[in-house]
Formats: C-alpha cells, structure tokens, sequence
C-alpha cells in the first residue's frame, strides 16, 4: 500500500520527517549529544539534527530494522494479556475494582436495591490462542489474520498497560513503522521486502485538540480529519472520510492518552470506547475491520 495515495499522506509523511522532540528518547538523546558537540563537516557545515548524514545514521528506521552483528537498537518486549498481571503489578488493576465498587455503591442508594449483593471479582475471558506475542506487532498481525479468517468473531483493538518506561510507546512506534516498512536489514539497505503490517494504514491520531463535534460519530470524525491535516473539515471532508472508512484499506490506529490534557484523557478514552462499541453493532456504518484502535496509556498516570 503507498500511503502516498491515501487521505494520510500529508500526515504520514509528517511522522516520517519529524526530527524534533522524539518520542524514542534513545535517538532523541543521541541527537542532543550530536549537537552540543558544535562540530561541522568537512564543507564547514554545522552538523545538528537536520545534517543529511545525521538523518541518515540516526532515525527511527535505523533504531528499529537494523539487526547487524553488535549493532541491534531494539529489543521488542512480549505482549501479554490482562488476565496475566498479578494485583499488585498494576496500579489500573485497583483503579479498576475501585470504579466497580462505586458504581455499585451507586447503585445501592435506591432503596430497592439497597440487598444488592457485592460486586463479584473481575474475571478474564480466556483465550489461549492469545496469550503471548514476542511484540505488539506479532500481535496485530495476528488479531488481522484472525479477522480475515472470520470477521464477525475477530474486531478487539489493543490497550497497553504497564509502568512508566517499560517501552509502550516505543512498541506503538515500531507497530507504525512496521506498517510501512520491511523489518530487518533490508529495509535500512532499501532492499525490496515486505512490511510485517503491510495490511494497515497507521495513523496516530491528534490528542492536543478535544473534538466539539455533538455526536460520538461527528466528533470521531473530526478527530481523524484534524490529524489528517485538515483544521477545517466540512460536510464534503466528512463523508470522504466516512467512504474512506468504509472502502479503504484497515486503518491502524494509534491513541496515546498520557499526551493528551490531563483533564481531557477521560473523554477521549469514552470517545474511543464509545466509537468502538458502535462500530462493533454498525450503528455508524463502517466495517471495523477498517479500524483497529491501539491505546497506549501508563497505569500509574492519571
């Protein structure tokens, strides 16, 4: 797929420029470190960030795919579900059974219901052809080969949970590149290969901007033209978008709620909830085959 050709282009080719404040803050520290050493090349040339033999040597392709003797960068972390994590290993975890108890606290103030009876512990669905991937994006590719085999039994996205630093963004990162480009030594060589994820269009969405759209639809729908480069969509940019959803390639989504405004992250988490749960009953009309919604948010953040 060249995602030159898609509605993302202009926002897939901006990820793929983007030289300042990176997310891996492995490369970001090694282009600091470039540049306080003042150095110019031969030609006199200052050597910073934006040096054409620094984009060469120092960016996420070269972080991720090169795999030469000594030289490996990344090394993925496996994926795990939920069902996996002892209590104490997750601050979400008492998040979790906190909510469930208010809710029927809650619940207990009608006085019809004040013999409820106590919330029954958090279960896990098992699912053991799910239970542990080498990398996030082993996963995707499996939850899409699962979808293509039976599409009406196989629509979940993916949350990541875990404390701060444990590589969560770097996972979404690789997942993105993997979507456009071949893993390996091949793809730092240029050498023709396959993406692991060549079946998606990855998008990381916007999160500095809350959609005032009214409706769950409209404001999903101006959250992807707004990352799309578009600042003022119209009905006509809707329902291109809404075809695109429709008819185009499987979306790929990517949702970090930790960069979003502290006081908007339960909003987008709704949002994100809420666009899933309608897409899975087709209440909006789009295959979710389409979409995949990838979450990466820290337990322990707010």
């Amino acid at each position: 797929m060249d995602h030159r050709k898609t509605l993302f282009r202009d926002h897939i080719s901006r990820i793929l420029e983007q030289r300042e404040n990176l997310d891996i803050l492995a490369v970001e520290e090694i282009l600091r470190n470039i540049e306080a050493c003042n150095c110019v090349d031969a030609n006199g040339v200052r050597v910073d960030r934006w040096h054409p033999d620094v984009i060469a040597a120092v960016n996420y392709r070269e972080f991720f795919y090169r795999d030469m003797p000594d030289e490996r960068l990344y090394i993925p972390l496996r994926v795990k579900p939920f069902k996996f994590w002892h209590r104490t290993d997750s601050m979400y975890f008492q998040f979790a059974e906190n909510e469930r108890r208010k809710q029927h606290e809650a619940a207990c103030v009608d006085a019809s219901k004040r013999n409820l009876p106590p919330p029954a512990p958090l279960t896990y669905r098992s699912n053991k052809e799910l239970e542990s991937y080498s990398s996030l994006s082993e996963l995707l590719f499996a939850l899409h080969w699962r979808w293509s085999e039976d599409p009406q039994a196989e629509s979940r996205g993916v949350l990541l949970l875990s404390q701060s630093g444990a590589g969560k963004t770097a996972a979404c990162w690789k997942a993105f590149y993997d979507c456009l480009f071949a893993a390996g030594a091949n793809a730092v060589n240029g050498t023709s290969s396959q993406p692991d994820l060549r079946q998606y269009l990855p998008c990381w969405l916007s999160l500095n901007y809350v959609p005032k759209s009214g409706t769950q639809k409209q404001a999903m729908l101006e959250l992807l033209a707004r990352t799309a480069g578009i600042l003022k969509p119209t009905d006509q940019i809707y329902s291109r978008i809404e075809r695109y959803l429709r008819t185009g390639p499987p979306l790929l989504l990517f949702a970090d709620l930790n960069a979003a405004p502290a006081d908007a992250r339960q909003q987008f988490a709704t949002l994100f909830a809420q666009f899933r749960k309608n897409s899975e009953s087709t209440a909006t009309g789009w295959s979710l085959p389409t979409v995949r919604l990838m979450l990466r948010k820290a337990p322990c953040a707010n």
